[in-house]
């Protein structure tokens, strides 16, 4: 039987008002990310009507992940954490832009089909940079947001609500009704 104060300590991370804004930003940034990753294989399908291509989108993006993954984990620990994520969310952005401009129709009708594809890989090629310092850097900022003794409830938080969500039906809403109660209140304090 567990002591009664130790049923909810594993939220505990969310009183802190840092931890609290950087996992909203976070959820953001994701969600972000993927609606990204989904557009650019939608259009890349549409300029190419080759799935191979979509593919090639993702070794683009796993290669610098792959060769940067050292010398990422180097500089995040040697750098200030802070500095170096706002850079990667800059960065991402400006990917983005990027994006947005090869997509527009004034772009794409002077431009050949080729030309429009290699744009994307390069592009992409940059968010995997880009991604080799960011990912490991939100994890890393962690230890800074939350004191020493809550870093293990911090550092599993964002598995958490997937294993709840997996342990329990949709017809139990109790237990998610709770979660989110609890996440609200927590965010209005």
């Amino acid at each position: 039987m567990t002591q009664p104060g130790l049923r909810f300590q594993s939220i505990a991370p969310l009183y802190e008002k840092e931890y609290r804004l950087f996992i909203i930003a976070r959820f953001f940034y994701i969600m972000a990310l993927r609606m990204v990753a989904t557009v650019v294989a939608y259009k890349l399908f549409q300029i190419t009507r080759d799935s191979f291509s979509i593919g090639l989108v993702g070794l683009s993006e796993f290669v610098p992940v792959f060769v940067l993954a050292l010398y990422a984990g180097y500089k995040i620990d040697r750098s200030d954490k802070r500095t170096l994520l706002l850079k990667g969310i800059f960065s991402y952005a400006l990917c983005i832009v990027g994006l947005i401009v090869v997509t527009t129709p004034a772009f794409e009708m002077n431009r050949h089909k080729s030309f429009l594809e290699i744009s994307f890989y390069v592009i992409i090629f940059f968010t995997g940079i880009i991604r080799s310092f960011a990912g490991p850097t939100s994890n890393a900022i962690i230890a800074q947001l939350v004191p020493r003794s809550m870093l293990h409830f911090a550092a599993s938080f964002k598995r958490k609500p997937l294993k709840f969500m997996k342990k329990r039906r949709l017809s139990n809403f109790y237990g998610q009704r709770r979660l989110i109660a609890v996440l609200i209140l927590n965010l209005l304090n």
